[in-house]
């Protein structure tokens, strides 16, 4: 997590010699301010809300239970915070925090041993205040006086409960009291909304406009709260901006107004795609999973019905109901990589949750959709959040649907991934409501709207007459995945798979993600029109939709990187020319950051885009097709590797087979056939593959209690159980591999400062080779989950010596360093694979280059940092025109040495973790570039063995001076080469690449 804070706090200090009556306080660009009045004729409170001189909130009152008047300022404290945090997911991939805080502290005559506290924050987005209660009374919070009194003349787009249509009205004559946020237009051209931040244990406070006034918002409690002092409010929160699209844009106010995450591990977090499963029986939901799997979904949702009636209390949510058996159906959906959700009502939470929370555990539930849930109360409140806290313990997410709407407690328990609380797709609703929720609803963040497809009457014949249906364009619905998010996106709703005829059009939610590494609110007007930009890694997804009137405009791709082209795939809604039954049009074109084009909308139309950076030199690489190829090569090798105690290692080039050729778990090279296939479940989710990977996996464990004979034991340990237990979170796999941490430190050497690569080499005392630095990944694993500091220590102290004794002046490395175990002064520099003591062996160089990226992530020790850089520049300034290093960079047969395919894999995979970490970004791209153009030259024909034999890559040299594996296809090559091909997809996916 990158964070920056510069946090400053004052003294308290007497107020009656150094206040008068007003107190100010500005955001960090100084446009909007605070006022606080604080002398009022029975001691009451009264605030107001400029912007840029402008007035936003007129004079208005302040005040809580028992808090409303004789009130005295007593202290004041100041804090400025200029923060950034990195999310679990969201719109963007990292929030900037920074504001200005100011503390009030008050007193009261009749409550002289009390105090309460008002603090205001001030942001360039507006205003935030709460009150706080200090001491250890018995509170009961019955009403809060604040008001907003907003300038004559405020519109307000008014509705009455979450689900409900906004409308746009005067700030008078309300019949209903007005949901949260309530947006705000004011005559001056500026719009404000108001809401509420971080309501967890409160009751929910809504706005009202008293009978016979106007524009005065009071706010007014569900219910009375009961607590214990010391204790705060939820935040009343002002936005402020200077056009609706701002509003947007700057919704993580909200997020940025509640605690941080609490979740220690949140790996098992995983937003995604999901289709409901619209009857209730095995067969149909197998028939849902495949759907997902052809349709690129992540997941499967059981509704209401599937435990029996849900008003029932006689119905039982730890059984299904006859004709679907819930633990086939999540097994049958886990081999195929998608994960199941279960609708819950509150009747049966409340019941049951202790129970059904390790149950679905066990089962392998990845959530629960909260379903009619008591929202506003007090009770019912507290309740509900704590309720998601406990999911937390049970790695399961959340979805709380019906009036629940969000305060910015995802941030704090992101497994709440998302809630309803929107008039969304089940209402059937019109552009007009379409285009004013991105300005009311969702500043308050995600909504799961449930986006329909196929429910209209001229697709579903069988649909009765006078049935509901979509009133939108096939292009409207599509753009609403873009526009509506929710890191839980519901697609086809009310759909069955076979309503699908593969229109060309679903690529867009085929490709399409649900959080997203930068937003970008381009355009908007509310209940108007709107247009939306989402970014995933190197790709852009943007969706625009108008109300019910067509419109025309054109849009300008200025969001995009001017020093970057893009492909556009553009789809519109094309009429009856189009001969699909959507009459979809799909369009490619080229565009870059100052392109522009004309857009049609038809009434209730839209149109999605999606904008993917085009390819440089190192050409159109595709990752998933290479990773294909890899499944399909594990999948050819298993039906040989019948026994887990024979692990493969090589193919001979001369061998007269296809198959490897095997050696025991002793075998220093055991662990990446394992790795491999932890590495392809990865990807593919087939069960078989983890199956398999378990049983190779299990053979390693005699390792633990073996000899300690070389450092190898990173290789065979960390890259089988390791990726094992980062999947499984199995805790055999840990157990053995902190034992074997232990033993890899008994070759530790105090003096020296590293381990011992060869105990066994006589003729060197204490030898170190560069290949040792992989195996500090282990060392450096077990040293955070539970193994001590003194792993860390060890593995710091071997990369830092390492890197003071094993380079040239060039940057080049030793394959070997011999140390006097008497001084620990290096001895000599030698190779012992490479084919000179003063030649750079091409995987040696490979290993220092990777080596020194995994040491700078596990300690941010910028010199590990500088050496990697300066090792790979020198390993990519030699690379011949292919990108494939011969064995040895001065082998001196060049052109006609064996290349080492093992060397450019390991080469690449550390690549595509080190441009994460360099600046600048010219730099980092042309390491990815770099990492690109070596993959495209190993996935090509002349390096892929396909046909060849079984492995995934040809033409790798092993110990070339023993003329021992020249020209062979080897394991470690293909683990490296399949774990570089994952990388650059999750690059590419807007992930990091680890």
């Amino acid at each position: 997590m990158r964070i920056l804070i510069l946090s400053i706090v004052l003294p308290l200090f007497v107020v009656a010699q150094a206040f008068s009556q007003t107190n100010k306080l500005s955001s960090p660009d100084g446009k909007l301010r605070f006022e606080l009045h604080e002398q009022q004729p029975q001691g009451e409170l009264e605030y107001e809300i400029n912007y840029d001189g402008l007035p936003v909130i007129l004079p208005s009152p302040l005040g809580i239970s028992n808090w409303e008047k004789d009130m005295m300022l007593e202290a004041v404290a100041d804090t400025a915070v200029n923060t950034v945090w990195k999310t679990v997911y969201g719109e963007r991939a990292e929030v900037k925090d920074h504001y200005n805080q100011r503390t009030f502290i008050f007193k009261s005559n009749e409550r002289s041993s009390n105090r309460l506290q008002v603090i205001v924050r001030a942001y360039n987005e507006g205003i935030a205040f709460r009150y706080k209660y200090i001491g250890n009374n018995y509170l009961r919070i019955t009403a809060e006086k604040t008001a907003f009194c907003v300038p004559e003349n405020t519109y307000c787009w008014h509705a009455p409960f979450a689900q409900a249509i906004h409308t746009k009205m005067p700030v008078k004559d309300w019949k209903e009291e007005a949901e949260r946020p309530l947006t705000l237009q004011l005559a001056n051209g500026l719009y404000a909304a108001l809401g509420e931040a971080a309501m967890v244990n409160y009751s929910r406070t809504k706005f009202y406009v008293r009978k016979g006034e106007e524009n005065i918002i009071r706010c007014v409690m569900y219910d009375p709260v009961e607590e214990i002092a010391p204790f705060a409010t939820p935040w009343r929160v002002v936005m402020v901006a200077t056009q609706p699209k701002e509003l947007l844009a700057n919704n993580d106010l909200f997020l940025n107004l509640n605690q941080a995450c609490e979740i220690a591990n949140t790996s098992w977090i995983k937003p995604g795609k999901i289709m409901r499963v619209t009857q209730l029986n095995t067969e149909f939901a197998k028939k849902v999973v495949d759907f997902a799997v052809k349709r690129r979904l992540e997941y499967i949702h059981f509704d209401s019905g599937w435990y029996g009636r849900e008003v029932e209390k006689e119905s039982d949510p730890r059984k299904s109901i006859a004709n679907c058996n819930m633990e086939e159906i999540v097994n049958y959906a886990k081999s195929k990589g998608i994960g199941v959700w279960l609708y819950v009502n509150q009747r049966a939470l409340d019941e049951y949750l202790d129970e059904i929370l390790p149950l679905y555990q066990s089962w392998g539930v990845a959530g629960i959709k909260f379903g009619f849930v008591h929202v506003g109360s007090f009770r019912w409140t507290t309740w509900l959040h704590e309720a998601v806290e406990k999911c937390a313990r049970y790695n399961i997410m959340v979805d709380i649907h019906d009036e629940y709407r969000p305060t910015g407690f995802s941030r704090t328990f992101p497994n709440l991934l998302t809630q309803e609380g929107v008039r969304g797709n089940e209402e059937f609703p019109d552009g007009v409501n379409n285009t004013t929720l991105p300005f009311t609803r969702f500043l308050a963040g995600a909504a799961d709207a449930t986006v329909c497809y196929y429910h209209r009457s001229e697709l579903k014949t069988t649909l009765p007459l006078n049935a509901r249906s979509l009133k939108n364009t096939p292009c409207h619905q599509m753009a609403l995945s873009v526009i509506n998010y929710s890191p839980l996106q519901y697609l086809y709703w009310y759909d069955m798979p076979d309503d699908c005829q593969d229109e060309p059009e679903l690529a867009f939610f085929d490709e399409l993600y649900t959080v997203w590494d930068d937003t970008r609110v381009l355009e908007g007007s509310i209940g108007e029109y709107v247009s939306i930009a989402r970014r995933k890694g190197d790709k852009w997804f943007v969706g625009s939709i108008t109300n019910n009137d067509a419109r025309k405009y054109e849009f300008a791709f200025d969001f995009l990187d001017p020093n970057k082209e893009y492909e556009l795939r553009l789809f519109t809604d094309g009429g009856e020319k189009v001969k699909t039954r959507t009459h979809v049009a799909i369009q490619t074109k080229k565009v870059t950051s100052k392109s522009k084009i004309k857009l049609e909308l038809l009434p209730r139309g839209g149109c999605a885009m999606i904008v993917s950076e085009m390819p440089g030199k190192t050409g159109n690489f595709d990752p998933n097709k290479a990773l294909d190829y890899c499944v399909t090569q594990v999948e050819k090798s298993l039906p040989q590797l019948t026994d887990e105690h024979k692990i493969p290692n090589i193919i001979l080039n001369d061998s007269p087979s296809k198959n490897w050729n095997c050696a025991g778990y002793s075998d220093w090279r055991s662990g990446f056939w394992p790795g491999i296939l932890w590495y392809t479940y990865e990807y593919g989710h087939d069960e078989n593959t983890r199956q398999q990977a378990e049983r190779f996996s299990k053979a390693l464990f005699p390792i633990a209690g073996r000899k300690v004979v070389s450092h190898d034991l990173g290789f065979q340990i960390y890259c089988s159980l390791g990726n094992g237990y980062r999947i499984t979170g199995n805790p055999e796999y840990k157990e053995i591999m902190l034992r074997v941490a232990d033993s890899l430190a008994t070759l530790y050497h105090p003096v020296v400062g590293t381990i011992c690569s060869w105990p066994y080499m006589k003729q060197w005392p204490h030898n170190t080779i560069i290949d040792n630095m992989m195996n500090l990944e282990l060392l450096f694993w077990a040293a955070k989950n539970g193994g001590g500091k003194q792993l860390y220590d060890i593995a710091y102290r071997h990369a830092e010596v390492t890197r003071q004794n094993h380079f040239r002046n060039d940057f080049s490395t030793y394959h070997v360093v011999v140390y006097d175990t008497i001084t620990g002064k290096k001895l000599q520099g030698k190779t012992h694979q490479g084919y000179a003591d003063e030649t750079m062996w091409a995987r040696g160089q490979a290993w220092a280059i990777y080596g020194f990226t995994l040491a700078y992530r596990e300690t941010k020790n910028k010199a590990f940092l500088e050496t990697a850089i300066k090792a790979v520049d020198i390993f990519l300034k030699n690379l011949p025109e292919d990108a494939v290093p011969y064995w040895d960079f001065q082998a001196p047969d060049i052109p006609n040495a064996p290349r080492d395919a093992s060397a450019a894999a390991i080469v690449a995979s550390a690549l595509l973790e080190l441009q994460q970490y360099v600046k600048p970004t010219k730099k980092s791209t042309a390491y990815k570039d770099a990492a690109v153009k070596i993959l495209n030259a190993l996935s090509s024909e002349n390096y892929q063995s396909r046909d060849t034999n079984n492995a995934f890559l040809l033409h790798s040299t092993g110990h070339k001076p023993n003329n021992s594996e020249v020209d062979a296809a080897i394991i470690y090559a293909d683990y490296y080469y399949l774990e570089a091909l994952l990388r650059l997809k999750k690059i590419k996916d807007g992930q990091d690449s680890i």
